[in-house]
């Protein structure tokens, strides 16, 4: 084709490939059938008029030469290389040729299983760009490629012109980064908020709404920028008789306001509608650790009432204990006894005094004693004789009174 040659000189399109017809156009530029020369296959290229576009729009072609090459998974348009002419740029692909999903979508009527299929392909592929750290930030149905009618399953995701590369600690800004189609971006990019991998889920959410009803959930004829941006903030789920109950559940797991709370992709592919098995619906993470934090509170009430119960069980036990060894230990002899720490002395006093017993309850009750031997006598007698034996012991005195 002529018109691929133009202005350019030393290299040109028929260089390298052999124009078919033309397939469409993409967000940056034209898609057309040929056959490439050096390898004789079938090839979809995008064709880029570098005047046509900002000198860094070239950089974010190359960029998203640089995603496609890191990614091989089989819902997703595998890129084979790039070439550069002075007037374009080339981006070649594997050749699609069941069309858009877009335009499979105006020309058949999609029932529950049929759109449960197709979603189950473009979920996957998410999942795997978020497991590479890519986030796609434009799915819609215009970029999503049919590979085979009998199994819609197989369908592809397809430009990236859109991607970028993140790492765990980076999140887009919308203020300086304008991107993706307006009616399937998530609110906090319409918001000018950080955004991340959730941002595909909701437009996966949007997506799928339009697959079962044929129709956007939100957007209304003569719908304007303004308006629905407004409307996004407090958005109205309706949902016709065809909505499954199944179907509604996943929806709305994918089109939750706060980012946390949406599914990922990985969780989306487990839920019954999407794998026809009869299975509960995953918890989303949010839901997980709202679980772990009631347990860990309740954890926080029991612990301290088992604690007690344990530290009062051995209590009762040891007392226990040390009652049947007092029962089983023989009585001390009468009159000596065993003194307990602080206890005071008790003396029985009786008419039979005994000086050689006063004398050694003198040497015994000095500190570090703790026995003593006692015996009986009388008060008048003791009385008369315990300033001879003891004149400087008041202590005694005090106990004995």
């Amino acid at each position: 084709m002529n018109e691929l040659d133009k202005e350019d000189h030393n290299d040109k399109f028929s260089d390298f490939y052999i124009y078919i017809s033309t397939l469409g156009s993409g967000s940056f530029g034209k898609v057309v059938h040929a056959i490439d020369r050096s390898s004789g296959e079938e090839v979809a290229v995008k064709v880029i008029e570098k005047k046509t576009v900002k000198q860094g729009k070239i950089a974010e072609l190359k960029k998203e030469s640089e995603i496609l090459a890191s990614l091989d998974h089989p819902n997703i348009v595998k890129f084979i290389h790039l070439k550069e002419t002075d007037k374009r740029v080339f981006l070649v692909m594997e050749l699609i040729i069941g069309g858009t999903l877009l335009h499979y979508m105006q020309n058949n009527k999609i029932n529950d299983l049929q759109a449960s299929q197709i979603m189950r392909g473009i979920l996957s592929a998410v999942s795997y760009m978020h497991s590479k750290n890519v986030i796609h930030r434009d799915i819609k149905p215009e970029n999503i490629l049919i590979g085979s009618f009998k199994d819609l399953s197989c369908v592809k995701v397809a430009d990236f012109g859109l991607s970028a590369q993140y790492d765990q600690s980076f999140k887009h800004h919308m203020e300086s980064d304008q991107c993706g189609t307006l009616k399937y971006m998530a609110p906090e990019q319409t918001a000018k908020k950080s955004y991340s991998r959730p941002v595909d889920i909701w437009s996966c959410g949007i997506l799928m709404y339009t697959l079962i009803t044929s129709r956007h959930p939100l957007v209304k004829q003569n719908e304007t920028a303004l308006s629905y941006v407004s409307k996004l903030r407090h958005p109205k789920w309706v949902f016709p008789e065809k909505f499954s109950d199944s179907a509604q559940n996943l929806f709305l797991k994918l089109v939750e306001m706060i980012p946390l709370e949406r599914y990922t992709a990985s969780q989306a592919l487990c839920h019954p509608w999407i794998s026809r098995q009869d299975t509960k619906a995953p918890l989303t993470s949010f839901e997980k650790f709202k679980i772990y934090g009631e347990h860990l509170k309740l954890k926080g009430i029991l612990f301290p009432i088992f604690f007690a119960c344990i530290v009062a069980g051995k209590n009762f036990q040891m007392q226990e204990t040390k009652t049947e060894e007092m029962l089983k230990k023989p009585p001390l002899p009468s009159p000596m006894r065993q003194r307990s720490k602080g206890e005071v002395q008790r003396v029985v006093i009786t008419p039979n005094p005994d000086i050689s017993y006063i004398k050694r309850f003198h040497r015994l009750s000095s500190p570090g004693k703790v026995e003593s031997i006692t015996r009986k006598f009388t008060p008048k007698e003791f009385i008369k004789r315990k300033s001879k034996l003891r004149p400087k012991t008041t202590q005694f005195e005090k106990k004995i009174n």
